[in-house]
């Protein structure tokens, strides 16, 4: 058979197997005695295991079948969890991924071994022995039951039947087939847990349960089914008649079983197709724009009602392709808490690790893109931010530092933290430094407030620290990642007290591909600026505008803002003589707040961002462009980059 066709679909689901293999050993190393854990990365293990043999890929298949064995012993208590039965784990995982990774090119990779790693791990399979407990009735519905009482007054015997097959048997559907017709020809098989169809498709462990009725004594059905090859224990438990009468199932519980089949149906999609598709809404937007601006200019109410009916369809339309892309944020996040423990320990800082709203969505073009940003910070935030236990212990806090990573949706945004209450950062020392580096002068630095200093951190190469290390520097990485979140069209915002700890805030759109925006007029040129970043919008005379140092500003909220004017900014044309009234956009400069002079609010308009092209990226204060309605140009303006 040719496997090549389908080596995509196999890299594809072992790196989802890896994951939950990663997750799983981490949740086990904090709760030892999760079962459920225990069992999920058991069947992780089994199956890729299944898969790499499947495809040709011995050494993953050797490493996998070493892991399910060493799991095994821990599911059946012969081996006890510790810390360094974890590391050893995750070490061959680690292996694993590199192996699936080099396997993604047709062929796993000559330079990686897996026997010294093998070895590593706690084999002990021969001599185990097995001992299957489970109550006999458990879990019959009340037909099975109505059944079992029918057959019992026929002089029948009910049993259930406890199979277990050999660690590693390659052929475990074709083994309980051939048990199932043994037992059948003693006597009727009234269930089987795992279901028929999870048998056939080896969708369970090593284990499986058969309640039957027969006439035949115990010992007559055993003789039937435990010389069968691989059937490496057997267990029958004769189901009494008081067991029967008490062992009801509601028809609630055999309902809710029966609902938990039908969900999660899925089709994997490649991630090109979504994007195609979203490119064709978006035209469809640009469409829709021209023609209601079509019906204004031909004045048609016929035309109108068309354009109105089709801008509710695609609304709905627009927003379920949306939905469609959004990825939950767990698919970065779950990697972390890998990454903190091995810096903790490498560090020897102990620190409890924290996710909150890992079920947030964005867009999958941002998730691909937050992993990196996000990897500098909790670097960072580790090796700088938090101090060892020696000092937190003088500075009166517990032994253990706590890292909180965190996930929420405010409005059209999502905004995602990194927290931790270490050590904190000093503005007056990033002041200091800054002056050091010959970035400020000595006046320069006494005038910036603490918001301003922090951000001299996201200044390439800055650095508060007075040590290299190989992990990080407290500023160093974090250009960075305000280079990414910017080119994401976010922000970054940073919250310090000294002494308590950090809070580094990353801000992004919820898509990166239709954004509401504020349509405004500078000069003879129209702007885009994204309505995340926009607070309010204010009519003023030129008279209340002031002139402080060299610079304008105005009343605002009971306090004085700066204000830029974008004409003389963006070098546009003047359109016409300045009237007395001046528009302002108040819009967000981290936490503070900055007013952006025009001549002319146009209104909300959703539009589509298109890129601007290798000759002009990267240009300062301009994020990209849109197409709008009568087939002119609108530039999207970066506030960030611009204030």
């Amino acid at each position: 058979m040719e496997l090549s066709q389908y080596l995509d679909i196999f890299v594809e689901e072992a790196r989802e197997h890896l994951l939950h293999l990663n997750e799983g050993l981490m949740r086990l190393e904090q709760k030892p005695d999760d079962r459920n854990a225990i069992s999920d990365l058991f069947r992780s293990a089994h199956t890729l295991k299944g898969m790499s043999a499947t495809m040709g890929f011995d050494k993953t298949a050797r490493l996998t079948h070493r892991m399910e064995s060493t799991l095994d012993l821990v599911r059946h208590e012969q081996l006890s969890i510790d810390s360094g039965l974890i590391s050893t784990l995750l070490g061959a995982v680690d292996l694993l991924e590199r192996l699936v990774e080099s396997a993604a090119s047709g062929q796993e990779s000559d330079e990686l071994q897996v026997d010294e790693l093998i070895l590593s791990l706690p084999d002990g399979t021969d001599d185990r022995q097995v001992q299957l407990e489970k109550p006999a009735a458990a879990g019959l519905n009340e037909h099975e039951l109505v059944v079992l009482q029918e057959a019992r007054s026929r002089g029948w015997r009910g049993q259930q039947i406890e199979v277990q097959l050999a660690p590693g048997a390659l052929l475990k559907a074709a083994r309980a087939f051939m048990v199932f017709q043994r037992l059948e020809q003693h006597g009727e098989v009234i269930k089987a847990e795992p279901n028929v169809t999870d048998i056939e498709a080896e969708r369970f462990d090593d284990r499986f349960t058969v309640w039957i009725v027969t006439p035949s004594e115990e010992a007559v059905v055993l003789d039937a089914i435990v010389n069968i090859a691989d059937v490496a224990a057997v267990q029958i438990t004769q189901l009494l008649k008081d067991e029967v009468a008490a062992a009801v199932t509601t028809q609630e519980q055999d309902a809710a079983f029966g609902s938990r089949l039908k969900t999660g149906k899925t089709v994997r999609v490649d991630i090109t197709r979504l994007d195609r598709l979203m490119n064709l809404v978006s035209e469809l937007v640009i469409t829709r724009t021209r023609l209601t601006q079509l019906s204004k200019e031909l004045a048609s109410n016929s035309l109108a009602d068309a354009t109105g009916q089709l801008s509710r369809i695609l609304l709905e339309l627009q927003d379920e392709v949306m939905k469609v892309r959004m990825v939950a944020v767990d698919q970065v996040f779950n990697r972390f808490p890998r990454m903190v423990r091995d810096l903790s320990q490498q560090l020897n800082k102990q620190v409890e690790f924290t996710i909150v709203g890992q079920e947030t969505e964005l867009d999958r073009t941002i998730i691909d893109e937050i992993g990196d940003p996000l990897v500098h910070l909790l670097r960072n935030a580790l090796d700088h931010g938090l101090e060892t236990a020696e000092q937190r212990q003088q500075a009166g806090k517990s032994k253990t530092a706590h890292i909180r990573l965190s996930a929420y949706h405010r409005g059209d945004s999502v905004f995602i933290e990194v927290n931790d209450d270490g050590r904190g950062i000093d503005p007056e020392r990033v002041k200091q430094k800054a002056v050091q580096r010959g970035t400020l002068t000595r006046q320069e630095a006494a005038q910036l407030d603490d918001e301003a200093a922090y951000r001299l951190l996201f200044q390439p190469g800055f650095s508060t620290s007075d040590r290299i290390t190989d992990v990080s520097g407290r500023g160093v990485g974090l250009d960075v990642v305000a280079t990414k979140i910017t080119a994401l069209g976010g922000r970054t915002l940073v919250h310090s007290v000294p002494g308590e700890g950090s809070t580094f805030t990353i801000v992004l759109p919820l898509t990166l591909a239709i954004l509401a925006t504020l349509q405004v007029k500078v000069g003879q040129e129209r702007y885009a600026i994204p309505l995340s970043v926009v607070d309010q919008t204010a009519l003023i005379k030129r008279q209340a505008l002031q002139d402080v140092q060299g610079h304008l500003s105005m009343h605002y909220r009971g306090s004085t803002i700066p204000v830029l004017n974008l004409q003389e900014l963006l070098a546009s044309k003047e359109a016409s003589a300045p009237s007395e009234d001046a528009f302002v956009v108040v819009v967000y400069r981290g936490k503070r707040l900055v007013g952006l002079l025009v001549d002319e609010l146009i209104g909300q308009e959703e539009i589509v961002i298109k890129p601007m092209g290798r000759f002009v990226d990267n240009c300062p204060g301009i994020s990209g462009a849109t197409i709008l309605g009568d087939g002119g140009i609108a530039l999207i303006l970066d506030v960030m980059s611009l204030v």
